[in-house]
């Protein structure tokens, strides 16, 4: 008996499917047979049968929708270049794909992939802690070669999981923030450098009352731009206080606003962990009758636009997002062929590399 290694597996099994949608087994606008039943048909696990179906969705085999089941596509969309499953293929898992920071982290990613002949799967995903601990514990039954992740969560369970995986030398590479607690590859920005330099400039400025505001401090992206605020502070000789510092998601933060606005010695300038936040900050600000920047000035990352978008000023740089993506699918590469090379993080600077003044 003649046993087949998983990719020539893989490949008989996709190239029965074909067969059969071309000879009407399956006709166009009939439903497809459902994972669980390929699974028995074939004996392969769910995670096997999901890489054949998402391959023949791209070539125009199937298509599917939220909640509906998937149907033999027309002849008409059958591509004629075919994926192989001989190819390498790379995933990158980020929670918010609608944002330029991690549109331009998925285009650099995409360029060096396809420079290398790599075939790319995206997947754009809103995880609870407990999904992203279930897609980390199946992401190695897809079939795929490596995996850029953004970590959205920060904990043991998490960790644990990415550690397993290194330790069984399957390439994974973090992207926008590393976890300190385990040894992995991954690609951030210098957030430290960025929360310092913001803080700076409004200290040259002239600033002494300098709030700091984040969503969260969790993530190490987070962190090191509040841990580079505090730096900041600490070299100009300006003392820390902890009631300048506001940490809230996007509907908490107006109540926090109106809290540092009410203190008796306010703070005169702001430096935010991204730029929606300052945004946030301009309406409710504007509606207290403040005038920024006369009153309050604001420094800020400018990855999305906001400042230009909504026409208020603020001292920005931005992240270097593409090169983050392209040096992500590096690292992947490079992990493939040296597998025992020593796991690095590596942080960029932003550009340019001192925030600029944006006035509408």
């Amino acid at each position: 008996m003649i046993r087949l290694n998983k990719r020539e597996r893989l490949k008989f099994v996709k190239e029965d499917l074909i067969n059969k949608i071309l000879d009407h087994h399956y006709p166009p606008g009939t439903d497809f047979p459902s994972e669980k039943m390929l699974m028995q048909e074939y004996s392969l696990t769910r995670g096997y049968v999901r890489q054949i179906l998402h391959e023949l969705q791209l070539e125009g085999y199937l298509t599917s929708s939220q909640g509906k089941r998937t149907k033999v596509c027309s002849p008409d969309n059958y591509s004629p270049y075919p994926i192989t499953t001989e190819q390498t293929t790379f995933a990158i898992a980020m929670q918010d794909q609608q944002t330029h920071h991690t549109q331009r982290i998925l285009q650099g990613f995409m360029e060096v992939a396809g420079k290398n002949l790599i075939q790319t799967i995206s997947y754009n995903l809103y995880f609870d802690i407990h999904t992203e601990q279930k897609f980390l514990r199946n992401i190695k039954r897809t079939g795929i070669q490596g995996f850029a992740f953004w970590a959205h969560f920060n904990n043991e369970h998490n960790c644990e999981l990415l550690q397993k995986l290194t330790r069984s030398h399957f390439p994974v590479v973090l992207v926008d923030r590393y976890l300190s607690q385990i040894s992995i590859d991954a690609v951030v920005s210098d957030n430290e450098y960025i929360g310092e330099k913001l803080t700076e400039t409004l200290i040259r400025r002239g600033h002494k009352r300098i709030a700091f505001i984040s969503a969260e401090l969790d993530s190490t992206s987070a962190f090191d731009r509040y841990k580079g605020y505090k730096n900041a502070l600490q070299k100009n000789h300006i003392g820390f206080n902890d009631s300048f510092l506001a940490v809230g998601y996007e509907n908490e933060l107006p109540a926090l606003l109106y809290k540092l606005l009410a203190m008796k010695i306010r703070p005169t300038a702001m430096v935010f962990s991204y730029d929606n936040l300052a945004r946030i900050a301009y309406q409710e600000i504007t509606k207290l009758g403040y005038k920024v920047p006369d009153e309050i000035e604001f420094a800020t990352l400018g990855d999305e636009g906001v400042a230009q978008t909504h026409g208020f000023s603020a001292w920005m740089f931005c992240q270097s997002s593409i090169e983050i993506g392209r040096l992500a699918c590096e690292k992947l590469i490079q992990r493939i062929e040296m597998p025992d090379k020593p796991y690095e993080v590596i942080k960029l600077l932003p550009h340019p590399s001192e925030p600029q003044l944006f006035e509408p």
